[in-house]
């Protein structure tokens, strides 16, 4: 199984522009639900904060 998508970690660290699909958080969510199911606990806490970070900036940019 891949790690982290490096999409997803690049747009939340600012890497790249934000072009964020709902397909691509529900698709995070899920690889971090496997990573736990597969107790990839570190995997799986790596992929829960960039969707944090990525929920925070969206959120602080509507503020």
């Amino acid at each position: 199984m891949q790690s982290i998508s490096n999409t997803l970690q690049d747009k939340v660290m600012g890497k790249k522009k934000i072009n964020f699909s709902r397909n691509d958080l529900n698709d995070s969510k899920k690889q971090m639900l496997k990573h736990a199911d597969n107790l990839e606990f570190e995997e799986a806490t790596k992929i829960k904060d960039i969707i944090k970070i990525f929920n925070n900036a969206c959120y602080n940019s509507y503020s």
